[in-house]
């Protein structure tokens, strides 16, 4: 795997830090994300969910919106299941093997091995509040898998 910086950026920092502003945006998005977003954040307690979504909202390159809707409960819920398959964007913390392969089956398993695809988490894990991101709207080898939301993930095999 190789990660190709991109010039826009979208700043994720800890909100324990500081007191975010609520500016007014325009109706489209940043150039790092879809035009339509139906996003799910991921992770256990404590991994920076709530960072992620700050940075998402503040950010002059992460999503403009009029409504916000977070969900919290077991993803295993069939209600939750259909919000999953609906989205297309997922950013996912540090997860269990029965919740990665669960992602691996549903969005990832014709885009690279689930060896491949673990050792991406890993990767994308190994720093501190790290995440993954899978737009689903983006081409294999050009933002569909990133590290944080700044770096591509471009895979060394895959059929996409």
């Amino acid at each position: 795997m190789r990660y190709v910086k991109q010039p826009a950026r979208i700043r994720v920092s800890n909100l324990c830090d500081r007191i975010g502003g609520g500016e007014r945006r325009a109706s489209r998005h940043g150039s790092l994300l879809p035009n339509t977003i139906r996003a799910l954040v991921c992770g256990p307690s404590g991994c920076g969910k709530t960072n992620v979504v700050i940075g998402l909202l503040e950010s002059p390159h992460g999503v403009r919106f009029e409504n916000v809707y977070v969900y919290s409960k077991s993803l295993g819920q069939p209600k939750y299941r259909y919000l999953e398959r609906l989205a297309n964007l997922l950013i996912l913390f540090r997860q269990n093997g029965t919740n990665l392969r669960h992602v691996y089956n549903d969005h990832v398993n014709t885009d690279m091995t689930f060896e491949e695809f673990v050792a991406l988490c890993r990767d994308c894990w190994r720093r501190r509040y790290g995440f993954l991101v899978i737009d689903k709207d983006s081409v294999l080898r050009n933002g569909r898998y990133r590290r944080g939301f700044n770096e591509y993930a471009v895979p060394w095999t895959g059929t996409g």
